[in-house]
């Protein structure tokens, strides 16, 4: 679900999250199954408050605050300078409120659901995070940045949860294990083919196993030698071939028959895999 909020002054509040400026802003607003996330833009100086009973990590793409500063939890904390690039660690509960003086801003909010967190590992089961503000971390904004850019809703997922992984507290270190055995390797590539046509979701496959899903994203890759998503387009693109090979499905049936949301995320995916477009795959054959 996406919602657009545009003013050229006042105050916006959305869910948690509120902004009053004197200048123009704007906040997209989308609502995932796992996370929300919200993209903001304003041209001036402005306040924000943001209190949310769930994690959020601040990403800023653009801006510097001249004269700004931040509370936490009514605490004085420096928030100042070059803001591109750099990143905010808000844990859930706390309340944050912050003055930013510059000629402009632009920055997402990405707030994490508990049913998300929880398979973290902590002493309460939880996510356990420090605040940290202004971050400058090269790993976080790549994986960020490729988490904007996805469509699939598998990849969104499991970059998030690569995010708290890396951010979180909780040593990760794990007992030496060579995955999962034969038999549940073999419950796993049953499941994603019958699934294929269908959403998959990481949590899915990691209750087929009877695992959590911080130590199911380990396995997995220790059994397979690849992510969870890099096996299942891999499977999509194999039994796409099949179907183009052995039916006359319409390029778009193929693509939706094999999981795939459109049919040019079908076509771009094939094509990067294969080397050439489906239909181009399709006309070789004859």
């Amino acid at each position: 679900m996406k919602k657009i909020y545009q003013l050229d002054e006042g105050v916006i509040d959305v869910s948690g999250l509120q902004f009053e400026s004197d200048a123009a802003m704007r906040i997209e607003s989308h609502v995932l199954g796992y996370a929300r996330v919200e993209t903001f833009a304003l041209e001036g100086d402005h306040r924000v408050q943001i209190q949310r009973d769930i994690h959020s990590l601040v990403f800023f793409s653009q801006g510097e605050n001249e004269r700004g500063y931040a509370r936490v939890n009514g605490r004085k904390i420096p928030h100042g300078g070059q803001l591109r690039k750099r990143i905010d660690v808000l844990p859930s509960g706390l309340e944050y409120s912050g003055a930013y003086v510059g000629k402009g801003l632009k920055a997402s909010i990405l707030s994490i659901d508990p049913r998300l967190s929880r398979c973290m590992p902590s002493l309460e089961g939880g996510l356990d995070l420090k605040l940290r503000t202004q971050l400058n971390d090269a790993f976080m904004w790549t994986i960020y940045e490729q988490f904007m850019h996805a469509s699939d809703p598998l990849l969104k997922e499991s970059l998030s949860m690569t995010l708290l992984i890396y951010i979180s507290r909780k040593s990760l270190d794990t007992p030496v294990s060579t995955g999962f055995g034969a038999g549940r390797k073999r419950r796993l590539v049953d499941y994603v083919e019958e699934h294929l046509e269908q959403p998959i979701s990481i949590s899915e496959l990691a209750d087929e196993v009877g695992v959590s899903v911080f130590h199911f994203l380990r396995l997995f890759k220790l059994a397979f030698f690849i992510t969870p998503y890099q096996y299942i387009l891999q499977r999509r693109v194999e039994r796409a071939k099949v179907l183009l090979s052995h039916t006359t499905y319409s390029i778009e049936m193929v693509g939706f028959k094999c999981g795939f949301n459109s049919g040019s995320q079908f076509s771009q995916t094939f094509s990067r895999a294969v080397g050439q477009s489906p239909s181009a795959f399709r006309k070789s054959l004859s």
